[in-house]
């Protein structure tokens, strides 16, 4: 009987002692807090830079360079510390590599995210700096004060095409040429205006184009339901 007492007591010892280390690495790996889930359905999760991975809900904390990957019929609502709101759609990937707020001191804001695959809305907070950036296989996109989203195309694994659309405010796109036969472009879009909606082919070329003229089904736009905090529904017009 004592044997078996000691055994169990020294079973939970090295259970509680395997946790602290657990944790210990948790932290001892976390980058700096970012921002929060306000809202999210469904599976999503968090892989840290130190690839720890976690279950996200909501109100859960989001740090610097989080893998954050929805499954499909899922979705994450994030608010980060500048009241920048990015919704990222089902079965995507983004995670942001640069971060940088200081209400003081705006010329010295920072953002840079990343979309890996999927589709993303992404809404600029107070920032007041035109450092703000949004990553993406075939493009760089800089904005300030702007609503935008942007979906990756994928046929047999293989990136297809890019489409953005800014809804409020303006963008700058610069593309990523995959082959010789691409041409470098910057491309100026403003919500409301006769190239509020591109189109990028996975060599890099850019097609700007009207939102309202669009037809051809391929083309057509969705419209999202996102939660506000306090529980009224916001309809966003995404790709």
């Amino acid at each position: 009987m004592i044997k078996i007492l000691i055994r169990k007591k020294l079973t939970l010892l090295l259970s509680c002692l395997a946790l602290c280390f657990h944790n210990h690495l948790i932290f001892a790996n976390q980058l700096p807090e970012i921002g929060v889930v306000i809202s999210m359905q469904g599976q999503v999760t968090a892989l840290s830079d130190a690839h720890i991975s976690r279950a996200l809900q909501r109100k859960s904390a989001v740090y610097l360079k989080d893998r954050i990957v929805t499954q499909a019929q899922s979705k994450a609502q994030l608010k980060l510390k500048d009241d920048s709101i990015i919704i990222i759609q089902p079965s995507s990937e983004f995670y942001v590599s640069e971060f940088v707020f200081k209400e003081n001191s705006p010329k010295q804001n920072k953002y840079v995210g990343n979309i890996i695959k999927g589709a993303l809305i992404n809404i600029s907070g107070r920032g007041e700096t035109e450092n703000y950036e949004l990553d993406c296989p075939l493009t760089t996109i800089a904005f300030r004060g702007t609503g935008l989203s942007t979906k990756l195309t994928f046929k047999n694994k293989k990136l297809v095409n890019q489409k953005i659309r800014v809804f409020k405010g303006a963008i700058r796109v610069k593309n990523k040429c995959t082959t010789v036969l691409c041409r470098s472009e910057v491309v100026d879009m403003r919500a409301g205006s006769t190239n509020d909606y591109a189109i990028i082919n996975a060599l890099g070329d850019i097609e700007t184009m009207n939102s309202h003229d669009l037809q051809n089904e391929n083309y057509q736009s969705d419209v999202v339901l996102t939660t506000q905090d306090d529980g009224s529904d916001m309809a966003i017009e995404c790709i």
